[in-house]
Parts: structure tokens; C-alpha cells; sequence
């Protein structure tokens, strides 16, 4: 596994990990929980950045969003359709065109993400507290760390 195909996991795992949390059984840490797993998911997305694998954020809000709706399930969902196409990229390779969307995994993946990303902004007085970049790098550095170890164990290899 190449560095982009590992960071392409860790934002699968990142959104799996926000979506099931999401739809978990309440508890009491849980908007916590979900804070947390969602700000890991942003951070992992900006390592993608900075690699120029992914396109920077381009949030463009078009009309009004529904605040009518239940905003942890379209959160959940929007994870979900992320790690779909995520998925995707892992089998096709992020530059294969969906069949019927005319559209690259990679542009796809964009897409979801900048959905995403201003939605929660737009309900994050009710929902997550958005960490500032000192907190991203942490998370970053720990993700850099795991990368070491798995290059160590042979499973990771430099992108050539």
C-alpha cells in the first residue's frame, strides 16, 4: 500500500467511525464522541490536501440548508456516501470515471467533503465544535506516527 492509498483508508476509517457514532445509542459522551471522530475525519482530509491527492476546500453553499431535517442523519448520510466513494477510489484508483455520474472518485470524494464540511458549520452551535489547527496537527501527527509503524512492519511503502 502506497501513502495515498493509506490516507485514502484512514478518511474511509474516519468516516465510518463519525457515521457510526452518529447512529449509536445515546450515551453520555456522545456528542463528544461525534465532535471528536469528525474533526479526525477533517484532519486526515487535510493531510490528503496537502499532499495535492485531494482539491482544498471549495465550500460553496447554494440556497438554504434544510434546517427542518434531523441534521445528525444528513450528517450520517453524507458520511456515508463519503466512504462510498472512497471505497470506490480504493478499488478503482481515484481517477476512474463513475459509469453514470461522469464523474472521477476523486471529484466525487471533493464533492461529498465540501457538502459536508459547511453543512456541519452551518449547524455547529448545535452540533460540533470544529477544532482549530492545533488540534488537527495532533491528530495529523498521530496518523504520521501509525504510517511509521506500518512502514516499519513492511505494509506501507513511499510513494515512488
Amino acid at each position: 500500500m502506497d501513502l495515498k492509498e493509506h490516507l485514502l483508508v484512514c478518511l474511509q476509517e474516519e468516516a465510518l467511525e463519525t457515521n457510526n457514532e452518529i447512529i449509536a445509542p445515546l450515551k453520555l459522551d456522545r456528542d463528544e464522541q461525534i465532535e471528536k471522530e469528525f474533526n479526525e475525519l477533517r484532519a486526515v482530509y487535510k493531510m490528503l490536501q496537502d499532499r495535492s491527492v485531494l482539491a482544498p476546500d471549495n465550500f460553496v453553499i447554494t440556497g438554504k440548508v434544510n434546517t427542518s431535517l434531523n441534521p445528525e442523519l444528513e450528517i450520517s448520510e453524507m458520511c456515508s456516501s463519503l466512504q462510498y466513494y472512497l471505497s470506490k477510489s480504493l478499488r478503482f484508483g481515484l481517477d476512474d470515471i463513475h459509469p453514470l455520474l461522469k464523474k472521477t472518485n476523486k471529484e466525487l470524494i471533493e464533492e461529498q467533503y465540501n457538502i459536508l464540511i459547511p453543512f456541519v458549520q452551518y449547524n455547529a452551535d448545535h452540533i460540533i465544535v470544529l477544532w482549530d489547527d492545533e488540534k488537527l496537527k495532533d491528530k495529523q501527527n498521530r496518523v504520521l506516527d501509525w504510517m511509521e509503524y506500518a512502514r516499519k512492519k513492511g505494509t506501507l511503502v513511499d510513494d515512488k
